[in-house]
């Protein structure tokens, strides 16, 4: 014979295993199935046609290939956008950042200017 203690203790449990359920299925679909999160990538930028990020690089880092630099920009856009990587005329949820003060500060990037 169950006792109320037993029968609290089943009806606990029961409500913490489902919210948990539920709050892992809210989670997979909204970074899985939808991919409703933002994504950030490195451009290759030409410092002829705007002002570039540059990366000071060591031997053997992979980001650049075997140079000493590597200029880019910064595009942030959502994964459901994904591809092309560059923002598109027009597309809302995503941002190209040149290199400026401003989106040096706002991105948090410790790279210069060119």
């Amino acid at each position: 014979m169950d006792t109320p203690v037993d029968l609290k203790s089943k009806v606990f449990i029961w409500v913490l295993v489902t919210a948990i359920c539920v709050s892992l299925g809210f989670v997979y679909k909204n970074y899985i199935f939808d991919r409703n999160y933002s994504v950030v990538v490195e451009i290759p930028c030409d410092s002829e046609k705007g002002a570039c990020f540059v990366r000071e690089c060591e031997n053997g880092d992979p980001r650049c290939g075997g140079q000493t630099q590597t200029n880019y920009h910064v595009v942030i856009k959502k994964a459901y956008n994904f591809p092309p990587v560059t923002c598109e005329v027009g597309e809302e949820n995503c941002s190209m950042y040149t290199c400026s003060e401003d989106s040096k500060s706002l991105l948090e990037i410790e790279a210069s200017c060119e």
